[in-house]
């Protein structure tokens, strides 16, 4: 009798009971490419910023076209993370956590160079200046990279989402300080 009821209460119980969703290692393994496409589209866009010269529009089109490269690696990085059906847990966050806080450096450092090359870029265009297109771009790219931020953030364990806003926000500054100098 006793068995009886059990076995009747298993269904009842497999239906109340939420099935908790995980992310697998080859989640953690695309995101971490994608990461590192990003980091290295930084480094090209960083490269041609700090290569840029005064009147020099061939060097300003040349980075905006790395711009335009570093934008679509955010955007196929939040694609990645979109396909990502269940949380990671804290193993898995531990391994993502390495990848985004090398990006951290690398993403102030581009911004803090965006910045010195500002009295470049007022010339960038024919002589002309090419602000107007760089705080675009800024804007866009900061929020492309919120929306990337925040649905990774939700996906890490809860460990790793406590901590996580001590990451963005070094990035968050970074593009804010960025946008007000173009604006």
């Amino acid at each position: 009798m006793r068995f009886s009821l059990i076995a009747a209460a298993l269904p009842l119980l497999a239906v109340a009971s939420p099935v908790v969703k995980r992310a697998t290692d080859a989640d953690v393994t695309a995101i971490s490419t994608a990461i590192s496409y990003i980091a290295g589209n930084i480094t090209k866009l960083d490269n041609q910023i700090n290569k840029l010269g005064v009147n020099d529009t061939i060097g300003g089109l040349f980075t905006l076209f790395s711009t335009g490269d570093l934008q679509k690696a955010i955007t196929n990085t939040e694609t990645v993370v979109d396909g990502v059906s269940g949380q990671f847990d804290d193993n898995q966050s531990g391994a993502l956590a390495i990848p985004l806080t090398q990006l951290v450096p690398k993403v102030v450092g581009l911004l803090n160079d965006i910045v010195k090359a500002h009295p470049k870029i007022r010339t960038a265009l024919l002589g002309g200046d090419a602000s107007f297109i760089v705080a675009i771009n800024l804007k866009d790219s900061y929020t492309k990279t919120q929306s990337f931020e925040g649905k990774l953030v939700a996906k890490l364990s809860a460990q790793y989402q406590a901590i996580a806003p001590q990451v963005t926000s070094q990035i968050d500054t970074a593009f804010q300080a960025a946008i007000a100098d173009y604006s």
